[in-house]
């Protein structure tokens, strides 16, 4: 019989190992994430360039950091779910940075943007340039972050209620 891991950290490794096995989840590591912007830089504009090649160029000649700082702004005033809708525009150009699944698989082109879509796990990540809190899971589609969680252990007397108080007390609102 083998070894079941039963602490947090090993119900997050499983919960990692689950989305890389099972549904082709990229998995990440914290030194990928760029805690000014908050997001997956390299994982973003990998699948800018893939997916928009021409955005892409444009970026570079433009400088990346005028783009992420664009995107940020557009975060902050927008949100996540806004943006990824509706992409960002930037100079000439709105680019974007998710694909919907479309409503039938007849259109080829649809379907191959909306299988571009890259889904990425990252476990313990520090997220804030103000201190060293780190989140348990983060899940990002194309590089910006879509989930958060805390996860807790019943078995060393902790549950969702504990998740909810830290992210209540120990996250700042005002943080990204």
């Amino acid at each position: 019989m083998s070894f079941t891991d039963t602490s947090e950290k090993g119900f997050q490794k499983f919960i990692a190992n689950y989305l890389v096995s099972t549904h082709s989840f990229l998995e990440t590591t914290p030194a990928d994430f760029d805690r000014e912007f908050c997001i997956n830089t390299r994982q973003l504009l990998s699948f800018i360039e893939a997916t928009q090649i021409d955005a892409y160029e444009m970026i570079q000649k433009k400088g990346e950091r005028a783009f992420l700082l664009r995107l940020d702004e557009k975060l902050k005033s927008d949100g996540v779910i806004d943006v990824l809708r509706k992409g960002v525009k930037h100079h000439d150009k709105t680019i974007d940075l998710f694909y919907r699944e479309p409503s039938s698989s007849n259109n080829p082109r649809d379907l191959a943007r909306y299988q571009s879509n890259v889904f990425s796990v990252t476990q313990e990540l520090k997220y804030s340039l103000e201190n060293e809190n780190r989140l348990d899971l983060v899940i990002f589609i194309n590089g910006i972050p879509i989930i958060t969680t805390e996860l807790k252990n019943p078995l060393s007397g902790q549950t969702y209620h504990n998740g909810i108080r830290q992210y209540q007390n120990d996250r700042d609102p005002k943080e990204k």
